[in-house]
């Protein structure tokens, strides 16, 4: 889906199943930009998530955070087509 047709930005906090399965089936059916806010780059499916922000074609962005606390949130939400790779320290 063209970026001017795209509805929203979403946001996705979590690194389990739910989260990767949530930005797949965005990014791929819906073609939304999502930014997926992440505790750690390693643990849980991050390295999945990860793969889907390393693909040129995709939209998908990440934020890793120690919590999805309101500063967070609203950096994740800042701005479609940003690449956020700054780590919120606790």
């Amino acid at each position: 889906m063209p970026v001017e047709q795209r509805s929203q930005h979403m946001v996705i906090c979590g690194d389990d199943g739910l989260a990767r399965r949530l930005a797949v089936t965005l990014d791929a059916v819906c073609g939304e930009a999502v930014t997926v806010v992440l505790p750690s780059r390693r643990e849980g499916h991050a390295t999945e998530i990860a793969a889907l922000h390393r693909d040129p074609l995709s939209p998908v962005e990440l934020l890793v955070a120690a919590r999805p606390d309101e500063q967070t949130l609203r950096a994740a939400g800042g701005g479609a087509g940003r690449r956020a790779r700054s780590h919120l320290s606790r």
